[in-house]
This record gives structure tokens, C-alpha cells and sequence, in this order.
């Protein structure tokens, strides 16, 4: 008898892996928004500049899935 075995197919540990990084991507995407329109007596009291949070804010969705 002779078996096939596909290599290239993932476990579902690697599926979880990607979903729990996906929903890492979206839960930082929606801080970004909030940190973006926080004034800046916010960003004072809790210790960031406009140009930390405009950085911040320029990252994009998909880089955190990468990293």
C-alpha cells in the first residue's frame, strides 16, 4: 500500500499561530488609531511627543504581521 504525505501542509498550530498574530495586528492597529487622537495634554501625561506617536502611528497593519 502506498501513502501520500503533503509536506507542505500546515498544522494547525501554525494556523492558531497566524490567527493569534492577526488579531495581535488588529488589536494594535485600533490602539494606534487612539493613541493618534489623543490631544496633546493627553500624550503629555502619559509621557509621549507628537513625533513618537506620528511614528508610531505610520507603521502599517501588515508589518505587524511580519515582525
Amino acid at each position: 500500500m502506498t501513502y501520500i504525505v503533503d509536506a507542505g501542509c500546515k498544522t494547525p498550530i501554525q494556523s492558531v499561530s497566524f490567527l493569534s498574530r492577526l488579531n495581535t495586528a488588529i488589536a494594535k492597529r485600533k490602539q494606534r488609531n487612539v493613541l493618534c487622537g489623543l490631544s496633546s495634554d493627553a500624550l503629555n501625561d502619559i509621557g509621549l511627543s507628537r513625533a513618537e506617536v506620528n511614528k508610531e502611528c505610520a507603521k502599517t497593519f501588515f508589518s505587524d504581521l511580519i515582525s
